[in-house]
This record gives C-alpha cells, structure tokens and sequence, in this order.
C-alpha cells in the first residue's frame, strides 16, 4: 500500500495518491483532492479497479447472495462528501458467478459490462448463465448509496433456466430442482425484498412438497390432509428462513415437471398440468393456491410397516391448494396390482 498526500492550509485541499496493488499491479489506485472544509464537492477523486476481486463485495449483498466470485475492472469519478459519496464511471466484469441464498441456484458472468451513475448500478441486458449454460438477461438498477443496505429493482427474464436448487434442508414447505422459462422481478432493500415471478415449467423440473401431516381417507375418492403440531413447528421454523422477503410465484405446471408428494401413508409422485400460485409474506408466512391435474404417475402406499404396495396412477386425479400447503385436497385414480387392499382405506378405480 503507498498513500501519498500533501494540504495547503490556504486553500484546506488535500492532495491524495493512493495505490493498493500487488506485484502484477493489479488493486485500486486513487487520485484527486479532499477539501478539508465542508461542501458539496468535498471530494473530488478519480479510482481505477484492476482485476478486483468481487468477494470485497460480498458484504454488501449477503441477504441475497452469496458465494460471490471473480475479478472486475472499472474507471471512477468519486465526488461528493466523505457523508455521502457519489460514484459515477464503468466497469467491466471479466469473470463472476454467485449463489442466490433463497434458490439456491449459482449463476456465471462472463465479459458483462454495467455503467455506475450517481451510485447506481444501471444493467442494460445483462446476460448470465445456469450451471447448465441457459442463458438469463436482466436489466434495472442496483442503488447502492445505503451500501449495508443496498436497494434493487431487477427485471429478469430466463429462457429454460435453473430456478431452484433446494433441499428439505433448506426448505421443508416445499424443494427440489425447477428449470423455468418467464419473467423474474426483484425490488426492495436486500434486506426486505420484493420478489414476483411468472414463470413456466422445463424438462428436468422435480418439486417435492412434504405432507408430515396425519392424514385421513374418506369414503369418496377424496384424501384430506390434516395439520398437526409437529407441521405447525416446521412451519414455524421455515419461517425464519423466509422472514424479510415477500414472493408472489405464478407457475404453470407443465408434463415436463414431476411433482412429489410425500406424505404419511405413501408418496405420490406424477406429472401434469396445473396452474399455481406460491406466496411468502414479510413475515415468513407460505400459502400455496391453485389446481394440478395428474396425468400419470404412480403411488406408493405404505401403512403401518406391513403393507408396501405401488399404484399406477391413472389420468383424471387432482391436487387442489386453497392456502396451507399441508392442507390440500387430492383426489385420485389409480389401478390395482392386488385385490387385497382394503378399499374403505384408498378408493381406486380401474
């Protein structure tokens, strides 16, 4: 690090040099002056980034992201005060990748530039990848005055693109891997943001959504999922994980996508057509609302450790979310291998 300065009492400016370079000369220098008495223009500096490395960021955006990768260069005018500084130039990003905390989907850069006015960061097409190599654009701003706390408002729109890479560890309301084609808003502080997505279904698409409920059957061809505490506390725990952000998700369900549901008495696992809609309130609350008709599928029934039987899952049943998404209602059409289960229990029909 070389800092180099000089004042002239007279005028109260200050000369400022200051070079934070490795031996391949790559860092930050800046240049300019300081005036030592207050005004609008206190500051008046000019910063060059060389090959920076972008983990310095990392703190600024660790409610959204993380994971942050990859080296950036960038030309700044610096004026302003020391109070509230104000950053105007470019910047080029050589190379960058990053996870995004609540999807847990990790997403590459490569040659992208941004321009920085008044402290914003203005993308203009900015293009990223999946792992996969499906291709993303988003265009907005990134307002980064309150730099603990910056401040987003990102259009994005994905063309079979990765939207979901989450465990039950994660996230036990509902997770698996989503491969997605529509549109993505993100807007607010990092730190209570905003999410709104329309989105359709891609091949590769497996969502399970665990029922860890008790659950009755009833004499119709109608299965009713029942809260118990034991949800309730899982519930309650998920909501930390969600707390600060508010989502609402319009998907459309397409074949492409398998569908979980795993539950007391078996797993159902099928593919259909559906349209649904996920929200998340500010307060760490999930509401799940919407129709999925099954196509095909099968069912795996379990009871009690004495009966493990498979069903082949016939088209014409449904999945209905009305707020809980441990309370939906599923009605369903299966064929039987044997003649030995007891149909008051599950009613299928050939």
């Amino acid at each position: 690090m070389v800092l180099l300065a000089d004042f002239d009492p007279e005028s109260k400016v200050a000369n400022l040099d200051f070079q934070l370079l490795d031996d391949r000369k790559r860092g930050l220098t800046l240049n300019g002056t300081y005036q030592v008495v207050s005004g609008d223009q206190a500051i008046n500096l000019k910063g060059r980034l060389t090959q920076a490395e972008l983990i310095l960021f990392q703190p600024f955006i660790r409610n959204l992201a993380s994971d942050l990768q990859g080296k950036m260069d960038a030309e700044l005018n610096i004026g302003g005060t020391l109070q509230n500084p104000l950053i105007n130039g470019t910047a080029h990003i050589e190379s960058a990748s990053f996870k995004v905390n609540y999807l847990k989907t990790t997403y590459n850069l490569n040659s992208q530039s941004v321009m920085i006015d008044q402290n914003k960061v203005m993308m203009n097409n900015l293009t990223f990848t999946d792992i996969k190599g499906h291709q993303a654009v988003a265009g907005g701003v990134v307002d980064l005055s309150k730099l603990a706390n910056p401040y987003i408002d990102v259009n994005v729109a994905t063309n079979n693109v990765m939207i979901l890479n989450t465990t039950y560890k994660d996230n036990n309301l509902y997770y698996g891997t989503a491969y997605a084609t529509g549109t993505y808003q993100f807007k607010g502080f990092t730190s209570a943001i905003d999410i709104n997505i329309k989105a359709r279904s891609e091949e590769n698409t497996t969502i399970t959504i665990p029922f860890n409920t008790a659950m009755t059957v009833s004499e119709s061809d109608f299965i009713y999922f029942v809260s118990k505490d034991s949800t309730e506390n899982q519930e309650n725990a998920s909501r930390y994980f969600l707390k600060g952000m508010t989502m609402n998700m319009d998907l459309e369900l397409t074949p492409a996508a398998e569908v979980n549901l795993q539950t007391d008495i078996g797993s159902l696992k099928g593919t259909g057509t559906g349209e649904i809609s996920l929200k998340v309130s500010s307060l760490g609350d999930f509401e799940m609302f919407g129709d999925y008709a099954v196509n095909s599928g099968k069912f795996h029934f379990t009871a009690q450790d004495f009966i493990n039987k498979y069903f082949d899952l016939k088209q014409g049943g449904t999945i209905r979310w009305t707020g809980s998404p441990s309370g939906a209602t599923v009605k369903y059409y299966c064929s039987l291998p044997t003649k030995n289960i007891h149909t008051g229990l599950i009613q299928c029909r050939r």
